[in-house]
């Protein structure tokens, strides 16, 4: 076959393929429901020659086709499926084709969590395939109704076949209305759920902030009472220490100013009888100087040198500067004792 008529081939079939799948692209949207598909595959004749049951082959091939789970394939997407069909029917292996996943590394998953993942997506591909399998069904009954009516009727194929896209075309769209009915209900109790849930949020978040805050403030009261308290004790305290105080100081200012009198008193006594004795002491050796004066008698002085003479005037001079000296550092002495006992007295 020559590179030309083949790519016409490809190219017819590839408009054909194009024309069944925008008959069941009932909204336009570019994508047909995986749920019409086996419906879709019935129509072409797929199914009849097919070597997997047909539930079993669309299950798995929605697993894999159906990567991102939206539920709808676009038509290069249907375009493996009904390859995948044909290869099942010649019975040649279904090339495997990759869907895009999460391994471990990229989702964090271990091999448990990875295969339940598995085991949910293969759950969900075998409900819709079950799915499918009951539109096919349902449509392949539609189908032989009409024909029937349209033998007693007497309607002709084409005649036939526009009732019949009709009725399907409608129940394909009530099945899609239901289907985004339901969906808006889930999201709408979704979005109510949120808010609850937001609500039950924002109320406990109040209650605990209302709670700290009381928490808080009692808190606060009680630290406050403490601190009352304790400035009150430390008041007390610090006037029974002052009251303390005070009384000690005057008992030891009026016991040491006793004893600092008596020790006063003392030392005056004893300056008192020393200079006494003293005084005691120059006028009996004055007495005595006198009596040995008057002994030697008025001869004895008369017959006296000019020298005794003067050696006797300078013995009274030396004697009355003595005496004089004497009589002064006495005077001297009682000074300094009656300045030291003032002293004694005005500190105390």
């Amino acid at each position: 076959m020559r590179y030309e008529e083949a790519l016409r081939i490809a190219e017819e079939r590839d408009q054909q393929l194009r024309a069944t799948f925008g008959r069941y692209d009932i909204d336009d949207s570019g994508s047909i429901d995986m749920e019409e598909l086996l419906a879709l595959m019935d129509e072409m004749g797929l199914l009849k020659d097919l070597k997997t049951e047909p539930v079993e082959f669309a299950s798995k091939m929605f697993a894999r086709f159906d990567a991102n789970d939206d539920g709808v394939l676009d038509f290069e997407e249907f375009k493996h499926f009904h390859n995948a069909a044909k290869d099942d029917a010649a019975g040649r292996q279904v090339a495997a084709r990759k869907a895009p996943g999460l391994n471990r590394t990229v989702s964090g998953l271990s091999a448990e969590q990875l295969e339940a993942r598995k085991k949910i997506a293969a759950d969900k591909a075998r409900a819709k395939a079950e799915e499918a399998d009951r539109i096919r069904k349902e449509n392949a009954a539609l189908k032989a109704r009409l024909q029937a009516r349209a033998e007693e009727g007497g309607k002709d194929t084409n005649e036939l076949e526009a009732e019949y896209e009709q009725k399907r075309r409608e129940l394909a769209a009530a099945r899609a209305q239901a289907k985004a009915d339901e969906k808006a209900r889930i999201e709408q109790q979704n979005a109510e759920m949120k808010e609850r849930i937001a609500s039950v949020a924002a109320a406990t978040e109040n209650k605990l902030s209302s709670d700290h805050e009381k928490e808080r403030a009692k808190a606060e009261s009680a630290r406050l009472e403490r601190q009352s308290t304790q400035k009150q004790q430390l008041s007390a305290h610090a006037a029974a220490l002052s009251e303390r105080t005070a009384s000690v100081k005057a008992v030891t200012v009026n016991t040491l100013s006793a004893d600092e009198e008596a020790e006063r008193r003392e030392a005056a006594r004893k300056a008192q009888a020393a200079r006494e004795a003293k005084l005691a002491a120059e006028q009996a050796q004055a007495k005595e100087m006198k009596a040995k004066l008057e002994s030697i008698g008025a001869a004895t002085v008369a017959s006296l040198t000019p020298e005794e003479e003067a050696k006797r005037a300078e013995m009274a001079a030396a004697a009355a500067a003595e005496k004089a000296a004497k009589a002064e550092a006495l005077a001297e002495a009682n000074r300094a004792m009656t300045e030291r006992v003032d002293n004694v007295g005005a500190s105390g």
